[in-house]
């Protein structure tokens, strides 16, 4: 699922339920396989800023190079987010958690930054968290991780309300 940061979006309970049971489910069938990510799971790459286009079309290897090049201090939810998709489905998960809990912290940091605060609005800034939680959620499952998985599920969920 892709979405554009400009949108206010709030996910379907039932949706968010199913990816955290399907990414639990694979999680559990898919630890045995270490240089091949299976693509069942579902992440949330931010489209329209710091190269979610690329990450959307699943050219991670090229969306990883062109972040890394630049300088997203005003994006750097976003970049670290694509960053946090695209180093989960090519298997990269140091730098994957690097980059997960970096988006997580850019959220949970930003409601003490005035002027960031300002500039989102708090549904926007909720589902921001919510999908920041949600990745690093499926990461945590993949790498075996179940019950950190569970924790950023639930408390994912919880901002859905």
């Amino acid at each position: 699922m892709k979405t554009n940061a400009a949108n206010n979006l709030k996910l379907p309970r039932a949706f968010t339920w199913l990816t955290v049971m399907l990414a639990l489910a694979i999680a559990q069938t898919s630890l045995a396989r270490t240089n091949e990510m299976p693509q069942a799971y579902t992440m949330m790459a931010i489209e329209d800023v710091a190269e979610g286009s690329l990450v959307t079309k699943g050219k991670f290897s090229e969306a990883i190079q062109k972040i890394s090049e630049k300088e997203l201090k005003f994006i750097a939810f976003e970049a670290n987010n694509n960053l946090c998709v695209s180093y989960t489905s090519l298997g990269d998960f140091d730098n994957a958690t690097i980059a997960c809990e970096a988006a997580v912290a850019t959220r949970a940091t930003a409601k003490r930054n005035i002027l960031r605060r300002l500039a989102l609005s708090k549904r926007q800034f909720l589902h921001d968290k919510a999908v920041a939680l949600s990745n690093r959620g499926v990461l945590r499952a993949v790498t075996g991780d179940l019950e950190g998985a569970r924790e950023d599920f639930t408390n994912s969920v919880k901002l859905d309300k």
